[in-house]
């Protein structure tokens, strides 16, 4: 009951039915995959699963789905994929061939030690996207995204052959810098959000109505040129040096939302030593510049 229906693909079973993994469970469909079993500590998440996939099976123990799926899929919260691990590995069922692969972009391959101890094929497999639960738009996006894989020489091939089937393209991240890595895509996707938002509430205050059409254009350039051009992509008041513009927004701050004001300094901060070290900035106003804002905190 494992094979994959009218293919010999495996089925799949899912061990978390949120954001990530419905999104997962359909961009192995779309492969030619049968999504088998789901098993998810809350009901409602299990409600979803079925009805992007009514012919899948609920499972009330997590380790029952060895049973169903010769592919099993964890895409739970990191503070919790240990003990699902643990709770997969307890159990009496045959785990000897199963791949299992957990998607966290924290942990590695290590994790999954108690499978890999029963016979499963083990792997870290960690979309590089942004999930907000828009399923069909993230479908989509999926295609062509980098997936972090973090598996032993001998089950890293057929997870990346799995990732290739869904469009994505598989990258090697060591165990060692699954840490760094993930720290990466956090403080560049998840912070970019805080400061749009920030950005928005500021533009309110200045009663600009259409805040996201101001917005837009500006932002998508800049990351443009940030991705394209790195440092060199950066403009604007910290990397000219203009005290007084930098002043003047402070002041606007402290005024109108001085929650921003410390994510303000400390990106400005940021910039200007990045803008330094591209030599960018001259020391002399690098230096009046730090003192503003550190001043000013």
């Amino acid at each position: 009951m494992r094979s994959g229906a009218e293919t010999d693909l495996p089925a799949v079973g899912l061990a978390g039915a949120g954001k990530v993994g419905l999104v997962l469970a359909g961009a192995l469909r779309r492969a030619g995959h049968r999504i088998a079993a789901v098993w998810d500590s809350h009901e409602p998440a299990q409600d979803r699963a079925e009805q992007s996939f009514p012919s899948i099976q609920r499972v009330g123990i997590a380790s029952d789905l060895a049973l169903h799926a010769g592919l099993v899929i964890v895409a739970v919260p990191d503070d919790v994929l240990g003990d699902v691990i643990e709770n997969l590995a307890a159990g009496p069922e045959p785990w000897q061939g199963v791949t299992v692969v957990h998607v966290s972009g924290r942990y590695g391959s290590q994790v999954l030690q108690p499978l890999a101890d029963r016979g499963a094929v083990t792997g870290a497999m960690h979309p590089a996207m942004a999930f907000a639960g828009d399923v069909t738009t993230e479908l989509e996006r999926l295609s062509g995204a980098c997936f972090a894989v973090t598996a032993g020489p001998e089950d890293s091939p057929r997870i990346r052959r799995m990732v290739r089937r869904m469009g994505g393209k598989p990258i090697e991240v060591a165990e060692a810098d699954r840490g760094l890595y993930h720290a990466a895509l956090a403080h560049g996707s998840n912070h970019l959000v805080t400061l749009v938002v920030q950005a928005t509430r500021m533009l309110e205050a200045a009663g600009v109505g259409s805040p996201a059409e101001v917005l837009g254009p500006p932002l998508r350039a800049a990351l443009e040129n940030a991705l394209s051009r790195g440092a060199d992509g950066a403009t604007g008041p910290v990397v000219r040096g203009d005290l007084g513009t930098v002043d003047a927004h402070l002041r606007a701050l402290e005024n109108a939302l001085p929650a921003a004001l410390p994510t303000y300094r400390a990106m400005s901060l940021a910039g200007a030593d990045i803008a330094w070290e591209a030599g960018q900035l001259p020391t002399e106003q690098f230096e009046k510049l730090k003192n503003l804002l550190l001043e000013r905190s």
